[in-house]
Formats: C-alpha cells, structure tokens, sequence
C-alpha cells in the first residue's frame, strides 16, 4: 500500500506543475499567430492576426497582391544559441528580423549588407535569431504555390531544433537530392544506350524523362533564388509537364500501343501548357491558372496511360505492363495527395508525396526498360545464331549448287569443244582429204600433188591438237609450231628469224582464237614458200597498247619475208588470192585487224592485231620485241 501511495502522490505533482514552468527560452516554441498584411498596386486592403495555415482568398493569389506577415518573438537575454526553424512557406520568400535580412544557417547562405535574398519556400530552413530579436517580418515574393502562405514555424534553442531539421532535411530535401541524382544517372545512360539502338524509343523517352525528373529535382531544392522568383516557380510545372510527357510516351512504346492520334494530342496538351506558361510569365499575370492547367494535363495523362497499361496488362498479362501500371498507380496516388495540398483540400505541413510517387514510377520504368533491353539482347543473339545456322546452310547450297554449275559449265565446255573439233575437221581437214581421194581416183593429182595435199591436212590437224589442248597457251602452240616448221624451212633452203614476248606465256585467248592466229600464221608462211621464192621469214608476236584504247593492249603477230612481194594493192581487199581471203576470214571471226602490205622486190609483210579482252592481258605491259 505504502508503494501505491507513493505512485498516486508522483503522479499529482506531475499534473500540479504548470505547463509554463519550464522557461519559454529554454524550450521549442511553435508559433501560431502573425499579423497578416496585404497589399496592392501599393495600398493596404487587408490586416488582421491570423494563425498558421492561413486560407489565402483565391482573389489574393495575383501578381499584384503582395502579402507579408510579422511574428511577434519573445526576446531571450543572454541566449545567444537561440534559432529559428522555418519548415515551409507558401511561395517563394524574403525574412528580415527586426528589420535586418535574417541570415540562414542550414542551408548556409551567404547574405551582404541590406541584401535581401529570395529564399525557396519549399525548403527547410535553419536561421539565427539574436538574443533580443523580437519581430520576424516575412514577405512573399510572388503568387504562392499553395493555399497557405505562413505554415509551420518553430524558435528555440539551436541544439533542440536541430533534431527537427535533420528530420525533415532527410525526408525533403536529402530524399530529393539522392533521388534526382540517381535519377539523372539513370537518364544519361538510357540516352548514351539509345545512341547506340536509336530504334528503341521506348529507351529515348525513358533518358527524356529521368533528365527532365533530374532537373526538376534540382530547381525544386534550389534555396536562393537566383533569378526573378516567378521563372523558378514556372520551371516546375514545365518540368513537371516534360517528365510526364516523356513517362507517357515511354510507357506507350512500352506496352505496343503508340499510334499518330495519340502522340499528336499528347504534343497538342503539352504545347498549349508550355504556351500559357510561357505567356504567363511574359505577362507577368495568371501564373496560378496556367499551373493549375500544367498540373492537370500532366494527372490526365498519367491517367491516361494507367488505364492503357491497365488494359494491355489484362490483354497479355506480363509483368512489366503490371510493374508499370503499379508505378503509375503509386504517382496517381502521391500526385492527388499533392494537388490536395495545392487546392486546400490537404494542409501543407504534410510532406511531399509527389517526389516519391515519381521514383516509384521511375524506378518500375527502369526496370521495365532493363527487362526490354535484355529481351531485345537475348533476341538479337538468338537473331543472330539463327543467322548463322541460316547461313551456313545457304553457304553449302551455293557450294554444292555452284559445283553443278562447274560440272555443268565443263560438260558443256567439252561438248562445245566436240562440236567446234568435228565442225573443224569436216570444214578443214575433211575437205583436204576428200579433195586429195577424189584427185587420186580421177589420176588428177600426181604424187608430189598428193605428197603436198597430206602435208597439209597433218599440219591442219598438228593445229587442231594444239589448239585444241585446253591446258595449252598461245605462247605453247607457237612453240609447238616453230618446232615442225623450222625443220621443214631448214629442208627448203629457208632461215626461219624467231621472236615471240615470254609474257605472252600468261595469255589465255581460248581454243578457237589460238586455232585463228594459228592459221593465220601457218597461211601466211606457206604462203611465203610457194609463191614468195624468199630466203627469210621472220615470226613476231607482243602485247602493246590497244590503238584505239590505251587502256587495254593488244596481241600483235606479224610475218615479214624478203621474197618477191605482191603488188601495191591488197590481194585481200580487191577479193584476189583465196590465201589472203581465209586469213582476212579467220582475222575477222575473233575480231582481229588483218594487214597485207608489200611491193615487187620487197618481200610482204602480214601484220594480225587482236585486242584482247578484260582478263586475256596479262598484268604487266611489255614493250614489245625488235624483229630480228
């Protein structure tokens, strides 16, 4: 009993001691009452006390309407650790203490004599107060941002409200700082990801809207105003607006459902909120209206692109249509409770939730994007080794399909090469030998005529063989050949003169132009021992540049011996000497230039041009042999 009697006894003295006993100095104050002066175009047409969270008239909030508030202090002597906690104020603001500009100290400021600063009211505050200050005098420096101008304001000792600052400091500002940098982070490196796939909107407009979130982030926590107050207080619907616009558009990309008419309204709704803020600043009036309709397209959007994603979560049901339906729900949720505190309807000593409503949704749309970013890599590889194997199996199709065509190319070849022998020999061979029999069996041809009929169909066939060797060059036919015919030449008193260029070794013409050249060079020597009566004949063949293209050359074989000769005309222009005509007629058949000149006396001279075609020259370009 002797214990209950003493907890009893305790707990009345307790409640005996008046609240006023501890010293006002030595504790928290919240101060409550202000006297509230407004003005306009520089005449007074309202004051009164009012408490914290006054309701501001929606008439007052103009440009032309200044309000201005002074708080009684009570004075402290000998207290100079006291200070004075400001944690929000309704607009953007200037604090003069006892006439003096108040100088903050968390955030540091610097302030010079007489100079008034603008202070964010959205920012915590910490500022000294001297021992005997007495009055505190607040002026809003332009329309305020919500309906209250004068919220929360706390004096005491230093040390006590610091506990108070870092809480609210953490919550707000430290919150918002972290926030929005890593935000930005996040933003630049979606952007540097979108240079590298610029295909990939749904990346672009992601990068937009954390740069944008990140900006905001930076103007919303800036402390001194370092431009006119009305530019700072516009900046954050605009940027509010931009990070809205560009999270819609993302999201759209994000979930397949981006179509002309709806990026157009959704340009439309921005442009015209861009256009009122812009015109509202310019004209220095309706910055209220043109917030609140900023602020409203921004919630229709989001909406908006809840109730897409919400549909198309339902339609295919992925997870990250639900991450980001979740994400927009969270910013739904946070921004009312915002536009509450901006129309009224919540007091604005709450703290903010639209700052995180935002990294919510900007932390699922990171995630949403991560996911889309692996999918699309994952597609790509799979893409690719798909492309591989595909390519593999094209490669041996063109490969067995390509030695078809090889074997086909050579069967035709060697039909070809059949036909154009056979053809050859009935025209060539096969006309000798029937004009020799049919000599024969009517007594026409003596012997030598028959000697020198078989001479001449085994020279045409020694030709046709040479020729017809598909691993034989020109510069191995004309070997071939001087090889029977020096002999021969040596046998009728004749000196054979021999100069072919090494290169033309590399020359390939094909079967039917090396048989061509070859006739045209045998005719042309038989030529010189039955009718020219000459001692020497001289055989030379070059490469030299194309006459009509020096780009290109040409195969040159010419014949000189010093023999009788032939008249000044061309046997073979004027249709005379059958000879002449055939090598004119082989000249012609592989588009060569035939040239027959000679005088009585000074033996002839046969000259065979052919140009050669891309890839029958060889790389270099001799100069061409002197005749010896």
């Amino acid at each position: 009993m002797a214990v209950w009697r003493l907890l009893w006894l305790g707990l009345w003295l307790l409640l005996a001691i008046p609240a006023h006993a501890v010293p006002a100095c030595d504790r928290v104050e919240l101060l409550e009452q202000a006297e509230r002066t407004v003005m306009q175009d520089g005449r007074v047409i309202d004051r009164q006390m009012v408490g914290r969270l006054d309701a501001l008239p929606r008439a007052w909030r103009d440009e032309r309407v200044q309000v201005r508030y002074r708080v009684a202090l009570d004075p402290c002597p000998g207290r100079p650790d006291r200070a004075l906690w400001i944690y929000r104020i309704g607009a953007p603001y200037r604090a003069w203490i006892d006439g003096r500009p108040a100088i903050p100290v968390d955030p540091a400021a610097r302030i010079s004599e007489g100079e008034s600063l603008v202070f964010n009211g959205r920012v915590p505050a910490l500022y000294t107060l001297p021992a005997q200050a007495r009055t505190l005098d607040i002026e809003l420096a332009t329309v305020p941002y919500v309906g209250s101008g004068f919220v929360r304001l706390l004096a005491g000792p230093h040390t006590a409200l610091l506990d108070t600052r870092v809480i609210d400091r953490s919550a707000l500002t430290s919150m918002n700082d972290v926030t929005s940098t890593l935000v930005g982070i996040i933003g630049l490196l979606a952007l540097l990801v979108w240079l590298m796939r610029q295909r990939d909107h749904m990346v672009f407009w992601f990068g937009g809207a954390c740069v944008a979130w990140s900006l905001r982030g930076w103007a919303y926590q800036t402390f001194v105003y370092a431009g006119p107050p009305l530019l700072m207080e516009q900046l954050n619907p605009l940027l509010v607006m931009t990070t809205v616009a560009c999270l819609s558009a993302s999201t759209l990309h994000a979930i397949g459902q981006v179509t002309r008419r709806r990026l157009r309204w959704m340009a439309l709704g921005y442009l015209l909120a861009l256009l009122g803020l812009a015109a509202a600043l310019l004209l220095g009036r309706g910055s209220v209206p043109m917030r609140s309709i900023a602020f409203l397209a921004a919630f229709l959007m989001i909406n908006y692109g809840l109730v897409l994603t919400a549909r198309q979560w339902w339609r295919e049901r992925r997870r990250s249509h639900a991450l980001l339906a979740g994400g927009l729900f969270v910013l739904i949720v946070g921004s009312m409770h915002d536009l509450g505190m901006v129309t009224g309807f919540v007091t604005p000593d709450h703290w903010s939730f639209l700052t995180p409503g935002f990294t919510v949704l900007l932390l699922c749309h990171t995630v949403a994007v991560s996911v889309y970013l692996g999918k699309s890599l994952n597609r790509a590889e799979l893409a690719n080794e798909e492309l591989e194997r595909r390519i593999d199996a094209k490669s041996r199709e063109l490969e067995h399909s390509y030695a078809l065509l090889r074997e086909s190319e050579r069967a035709s070849a060697r039909a070809q090469e059949r036909a154009r022998f056979n053809r050859e020999i009935h025209d060539g061979l096969g006309a000798q030998l029937i004009t020799a029999l049919r000599g024969v069996e009517r007594g026409a041809l003596n012997k030598e005529q028959v000697a020198q009929t078989l001479q001449e169909g085994l020279d045409e066939l020694r030709l046709l063989m040479d020729s017809s060797d598909l691993g034989r060059s020109l510069y191995d036919a004309l070997a071939a050949w001087r090889n029977r015919w020096d002999v021969r030449l040596q046998a009728l008193g004749m000196h054979l003169r021999w100069s072919v260029d090494d290169e033309l070794d590399d020359l390939d013409l094909g079967t039917d132009a090396i048989l061509q050249v070859m006739r045209v060079l045998q005719e042309a020597v038989a030529n010189a021992v039955k009718h020219a009566q000459a001692h020497h004949v001289t055989v030379l063949a070059w490469l030299e540049p194309a006459s009509d293209d020096p780009g290109s050359e040409s195969l040159v074989l010419e014949i000189l011996d010093d023999g009788l000769g032939m008249p000044a005309t061309d046997p073979a222009a004027t249709g005379t000497g059958r000879g002449l005509r055939h090598m004119a007629q082989r000249a012609a058949r592989i588009g060569a230039q035939l040239q027959v000149t000679g005088a009585p006396g000074a033996g002839v001279r046969v000259r065979l041009e052919l140009p050669l075609r891309e890839g029958d020259a060889p790389l270099s370009h001799p100069t061409p042999l002197q005749p010896v």
